[in-house]
């Protein structure tokens, strides 16, 4: 891999991935409105030197990023808020989630310094002047030389051994790390100053995503249902698949009456990115990761949060026999991408034994080990929960069955006539 001095915009693709005619037309009107002579003048009025702009630029589903580079090699990257999605029909302008993932990158600097966050050097909501000027709400932060790992390699499986041991170290360190800042209630930080120290506010996407609680909140409990009400909420306004919403309102009973959640409900909750994957850490030429980037969605968290990313993760007998089953006939043709993960998965899980083990040697003991947390039942039900909505709707009853089973630990047989009384209760709307 080289990196060294290789600017991150000579990878970006501009318009060239955009299949989405919607979303494509979308950012084509932003574009034509963009001043980028106003973006440069006020980023040189920030920095104190000339900046040139890059012609190539990367977005996503909320923000556009520009490249900016000085003489001496200095970079900064723009990040424009794009206007809100088509599917999006609530008032949210993106002010007050600008305003939590600045205030949550400043927090974690005064407070976590081990974890490498780009400096903000300035921002401005869609009321300010500089927003006006440029033609959309907008944040300055500190570039690197470097990716994303996941633009460099997507599947961390397939790494060199020493070279996915090297990246999980510091992975594994960075989430422990956020882990050991431990705060009172479940939300954003909205607000953040060395005097007064941080306030933690409503969920950053909370008006985005309507919710039907936007927090903060107590209990772990708390926090899950009022996520569930909203998606089954959304669902039935979607006229979404019966199995579907079948699936949340099972999930949502798990979360009620079972003993699963009810585990570590109690505050202090731990500081958590929430999308720490390979898309959002930046690597160098020797696979260091010098930044982690888009604190948008961060906040404080249950710790079921701590689950297994998806490239690696268990899903029982979902999809077909479990990992565990392959494994035990290597025979089979599924058993060398199996084995993959499962050595990428121990990595993991070590890898978080040896940062807590640092973190205990520095007296700053995290009070619940992540690494016995990946193979627990709230994490293994919030991993197969999160991925409801993705995968075809010939699983989905698969995936709520197993659910059931880990929750209550039932067989198969118990595990369908629950999902069958599921079914009776939600359809006399009992909630």
């Amino acid at each position: 891999m080289t990196l060294k001095n290789q600017l991150p915009s000579s990878r970006w693709t501009s318009y060239r991935k955009w299949t989405d005619e919607t979303l494509r037309l979308r950012l084509q009107l932003f574009m034509s409105a963009i001043d980028k002579l106003a973006l440069l003048e006020h980023t040189t009025s920030v920095l104190g030197k000339a900046m040139a702009i890059s012609e190539p630029f990367s977005a996503g589903e909320f923000w556009c990023c520009f490249e900016l580079t000085a003489d001496d090699g200095s970079l900064v990257i723009a990040r424009l808020r794009l206007p809100k999605h088509p599917n999006n029909h609530s008032s949210e302008d993106g002010t007050y989630s600008i305003a939590c993932e600045v205030a949550t990158m400043r927090f974690v600097q005064a407070h976590v310094p081990k974890v490498p966050v780009p400096k903000v050097y300035a921002f401005g909501d869609c009321n300010s002047e500089w927003a006006r000027k440029i033609g959309a709400p907008y944040m300055l932060i500190e570039g690197f030389y470097g990716n994303t790992l996941f633009d460099v390699e997507w599947n961390l499986c397939e790494l060199q051994g020493s070279i996915q041991r090297h990246i999980i170290t510091q992975w594994t360190a960075i989430i422990a790390e956020l882990a050991t800042v431990q705060l009172p209630m479940i939300g954003s930080i909205s607000e953040f100053s060395e005097s007064d120290g941080a306030t933690i506010g409503r969920l950053s996407y909370a008006e985005m995503d309507s919710l039907v609680t936007p927090g903060p909140f107590e209990s772990v409990v708390g926090y899950y249902t009022a996520v569930i009400d909203t998606k089954c909420r959304s669902l039935r306004n979607k006229e979404a698949s019966n199995s579907l919403q079948l699936a949340y309102y099972a999930y949502r009973d798990i979360v009620q009456n079972s003993s699963v959640f009810k585990d570590l409900n109690e505050p202090p909750f731990p500081f958590n990115h929430m999308d720490l994957d390979t898309h959002n850490f930046l690597v160098d030429e020797e696979y260091n990761i010098i930044a982690v980037i888009d604190w948008e969605f961060a906040q404080s968290a249950p710790w079921h949060e701590h689950t297994l990313p998806i490239l690696f993760a268990l899903f029982g007998n979902v999809f077909g026999e479990s990992d565990e089953a392959v494994l035990r006939l290597p025979a089979q043709v599924r058993c060398g991408n199996v084995s993959l993960r499962e050595v990428t998965r121990q990595l993991y899980k070590k890898g978080f034994d040896n940062a807590e083990r640092e973190l205990q040697k520095d007296g700053r003991d995290i009070r619940v080990s992540i690494s016995t947390l990946l193979d627990s039942k709230g994490a293994r039900i919030k991993r197969l929960a999160s991925i409801l909505e993705h995968i075809d709707p010939m699983y989905i009853e698969r995936c709520t069955l197993e659910m059931i089973r880990i929750a209550y630990e039932i067989d198969e047989r118990d595990s369908a006539n629950y999902l069958r009384n599921m079914d009776q209760q939600m359809n006399k709307n009992i909630y």
